[in-house]
Order: structure tokens, then sequence, then C-alpha cells
């Protein structure tokens, strides 16, 4: 009985506490560990440089075109020296060139040239037919030139119409053949090709009482070819003096048809001079055709008399170096 009695006294003790808000104070919640970092990774203490790549060898070929754009000669030889030894066609090309170029030796250069030639090198075609131009034997020139052209030789089109133009294949002046060869090369825009064209219209065809000429068409062409001297002072010529009388072309029916005439304009003509001797490749003939010009505005002579225009060329002619020139300005005053 007395047992029962204390388990009923602590049950009611317990429900005391309970009732006055005591409580068991719940299990603590573990805090999370947190997880381990990664351990870095190791580095090597140093790196080894990437290995540097060794220079490409020069090319004694590229060295050998560059000495010969610088002039350098002596070093070209040097270079290529060795490499024709060896049978290289393209130095065997430029070593030709440099023969016919340099020392005006076409005896040396042909066999350079014409062994590049047969391994291939085009470019050579052309340079051969010039040596043989050179050596005065035009029917072999004819023959490299024409299969420099087919090659693509735009150089050889120029040559070819100058050929036949100056009479020198056969002997004999072919104006309609001269003029295809030019129109060949001024059609993919050759500033040589371009100039010959205009030049054989300005004056006509050589050795043919200066059959074919045609102003407008040598003013289209000479003015396309660009600033150059030959093409410039071809250009005064034809301002100066005007398209002469006998500008005519033979007919279908064999008479003749004459061509529009060009008015003289002196003025157009200094300048066309100054510019030829002022541009990248001066003509070697407009100093003298300035002085003339000069004179003639002086005196009046085919043209209107202009005393200050007369001044002014002679002050550009005196410039480049003509004592002619100065002598005269100092008389005008």
């Amino acid at each position: 009985m007395k047992k029962i009695i204390l388990v009923l006294m602590s049950i009611t003790m317990l429900l005391s506490l309970s009732a006055c808000g005591g409580s068991t104070a719940p299990a603590a919640t573990p805090a999370p560990v947190p997880a381990a970092e990664p351990a870095p990774t190791a580095q090597p203490e140093s790196e080894a440089a990437p290995a540097e790549e060794a220079a490409p060898a020069a090319d004694p070929l590229e060295e050998a075109r560059l000495a010969i754009m610088a002039e350098d000669d002596a070093r070209a030889v040097e270079l290529l020296d060795p490499l024709v030894k060896n049978g290289d066609p393209r130095a065997k090309y430029l070593m030709g060139k440099l023969y016919l170029d340099l020392y005006y030796d076409a005896e040396q250069a042909l066999p350079l040239l014409e062994e590049a030639a047969e391994a291939g090198v085009s470019d050579a075609l052309a340079d051969i037919g010039r040596a043989y131009e050179r050596a005065g034997d035009y029917g072999s020139a004819e023959q490299y030139y024409s299969k420099a052209a087919e090659a693509g030789s735009l150089y050889a089109c120029y040559r070819m119409g100058s050929m036949y133009n100056s009479a020198r294949v056969d002997g004999l002046h072919d104006f309609a053949v001269s003029e295809s060869w030019f129109l060949r090369g001024a059609e993919q825009g050759d500033s040589d090709c371009l100039y010959g064209l205009g030049r054989l219209y300005a004056y006509g065809g050589m050795c043919q009482d200066n059959y074919g000429r045609d102003a407008e068409k040598a003013l289209y062409y000479l003015q396309q070819a660009g600033e150059r001297g030959d093409a410039l002072n071809v250009l005064g010529e034809l301002y100066r003096s005007g398209a002469a009388s006998n500008d005519w072309t033979y007919a279908e029916d064999g008479g003749l048809t004459f061509r529009t005439t060009l008015e003289a304009d002196p003025a157009r003509a200094l300048d066309c001079f100054r510019r030829a001797l002022e541009c990248e490749s001066p003509s070697e003939f407009a100093l003298d055709n300035l002085v003339s010009l000069g004179k003639d505005l002086q005196e009046g002579r085919g043209m209107e008399q202009n005393t200050e225009l007369a001044k002014e060329a002679f002050r550009i002619a005196a410039e480049h170096g003509s004592e002619e020139a100065q002598q005269l300005m100092q008389s005008l005053g």
C-alpha cells in the first residue's frame, strides 16, 4: 500500500512542475561541420618558357630580288651565282636580266634567259625578245615577243606594236598590225600600250606619209596613259601646233577621209611640257620643246604673240637647267 502511495505522490509532483511552465530542454542540434576545402593543386615552382621557333632561313633568291631593286648589283650577282650553278631557272632568269640591263650584254644574257624559258619561266620570253631586238635580229625578236604576248606579257604587246610601226619586221611597216598590238595591251590598261597607241594616232604611221593620224583618238589615249613624260610631251606637241593639215586617212573606196582638226592651245601645251619635266619619268624632249614654245610665243610664230606666256615658258625651262631659256628670259626684262 505504501508503494502505491509513493508512486502516486511522484506522479503528482511531476504534474505540478508541468503546470508551472517548466520543461525539459530539447536535445541540442549539433552544428553542421563545414566541408573541408580541397587542398590546392601544387604548382611547379617555375614553368619552362616555350622554346622559341628558329627564324626561317633567308631565301637567297628573294634577297637577290631585293638587291636588284636597291640597285646593289654586286650583291645580287653574289647571291645568284651559286644558284645559277645549281641550275635554278629563276636565278638564271634574274641573272640574264642583269646581263641585259646592267651590262648590255645580250650574248651573255641569251643563254641564261633561254634556259629559264625552257624550264617554264614565262617572264623570260619577253626579255629574250628584247635581247634579240637589241642585237638587231628582229625576226627572232618578233618570234619571242609573240610567244610572250600569248603568255600574257603586256610589255611584249607594246614592243610588237612598236616594231611594226617602225618597219623592223621584214622591213615592212604595217599600221593596222601595229594598231592591233597596241590596242591589245591598251584594252587591259597597260600604260606603255596606251602611250604607243596615242603616239601612233598623233603622228600617224611612220614611213607611210602620216597615214592614220587621228587627233581625237590621240588625245584620248595619251591622256589615259597617265602622268608619264613621253605621253605628256606628245600631248604638248599636239596642243602647240594643233592638228596638221594632213590629218587624214584612206577611206574604203580609196579616197581620203579627213579628221577633225585640233586647235592650237599654247597655254595647254606649256602645261603639258611642264608636267612632262616634273613627273617621275620626265621626257628628254620636253625641255627643248618648252624653249621652242617660248620662242614661238615671243615672236608670234605660228600663234598669237604672248610675251607673258613666253616668259613663263622660259622661266620653267630655266628652272630645269636651260641656259638658253635663262638668257631669253633676261632679254625680255
